[in-house]
């Protein structure tokens, strides 16, 4: 039987093919408009092939869809540069688009990496097309008036700004496909809100200082939520109690039932952004802006710290209410 999540992956597998197939589709009737008849001939044939791409993935599980498409895509962006970067040196926005995809799937080390390896790659490139030329026959191919190379590179920018604030004013949609979580079927998911933490038995008094200092803890954790700042540490809140980092952990170890002031600080982050999916924000914020809002600065470290207070991943606890 077909899944909730399987509908959705489809209609977003649609939709992502469904964005590039128009942009195929309007550089196709650009190059027929300035009568590059060799050129169209090779888009529509990239335009097949999106196509097939397009029902061959969809057969295939959600995480290796992202990576084949992802490698598709850079593979034709490359060999077209490559080809034509002294014609329509525009074309480079491809790869700004792609990596700003890959920061909205992954992360920002991820993202930075991959813009790293592209410069590498473009630095490259004259020496790779000298090379290329060289060996195969291209003037044909390449064969483009001033008025029309600049016609093109004027087109190429405005389509590609367009699919960039496209794909950002989306970016909440795209955030629940990360490719960091875990993918299982939608049946097996139980929706509640669990802590794998076992509570610690304790007792103090209530004139005992630690137990004194605990109870600020949590009031500063409540009213002022300083654990939002991602750079909050121990000695932060030391000074913000005016006490010191040692008083302060001993009240967090022994007055509490967290093991630790990082333990401490996770739950409220984690409280903070549950609150923030049951209340569906998710659906004007990305994942990455509503965990950021929380005080946790990468997004790996936020999935595994996710899913050990709720035996479920970000996008797992979402879909059901999605």
């Amino acid at each position: 039987m077909k899944t909730n999540l399987d509908d959705k992956n489809d209609k977003f597998l649609f939709n992502f093919f469904g964005i590039v197939s128009s942009i195929i589709v309007f550089k196709a009737l650009f190059d027929i408009l300035t009568e590059q008849l060799l050129i169209t001939k090779l888009t529509f044939s990239l335009l097949i092939l999106n196509i097939a791409i397009y029902y061959a993935l969809k057969k295939v599980e959600i995480r290796k869809r992202l990576i084949l498409s992802f490698t598709f895509y850079n593979i034709i962006c490359l060999i077209n540069f490559i080809l034509s970067w002294d014609k329509f040196p525009m074309e480079i926005l491809f790869f700004v688009l792609l990596g700003y995809s890959l920061y909205l799937y992954t992360n920002t080390k991820t993202m930075l990496v991959y813009l790293f390896v592209i410069a590498l790659i473009l630095i490259a490139t004259p020496s790779i097309s000298a090379f290329i030329k060289m060996n195969i026959q291209t003037a044909e191919l390449i064969n483009i008036t001033d008025q029309n190379k600049m016609t093109s590179n004027l087109f190429l920018t405005c389509v590609m700004i367009l699919t960039l604030i496209l794909v950002h004013r989306n970016r909440h949609e795209i955030g629940v496909f990360n490719v960091a979580d875990d993918y299982i079927d939608i049946t097996d998911i139980d929706n509640s809100f669990h802590f794998n933490t076992e509570k610690k038995s304790y007792n103090y008094k209530t004139d005992d200082k630690y137990g004194l200092l605990y109870k600020e803890i949590i009031e500063l954790m409540e009213t002022k939520k300083p654990f939002q700042n991602t750079n909050y540490n121990l000695h932060l809140l030391a000074r913000d109690l005016g006490s010191n980092e040692t008083y302060v952990s001993r009240a967090i170890n022994n007055c509490s039932e967290y093991e630790n002031f990082k333990a401490l600080i996770n739950f409220y982050r984690i409280t903070q952004v549950v609150q923030e999916f049951e209340n569906q924000n998710y659906k004007t914020s990305s994942i990455k802006e509503i965990h950021t809002r929380a005080g946790f600065s990468y997004q790996a470290t936020f999935n595994s710290i996710f899913k050990k207070h709720t035996n479920l991943t970000p996008s797992e606890y979402i879909w059901p209410n999605n």
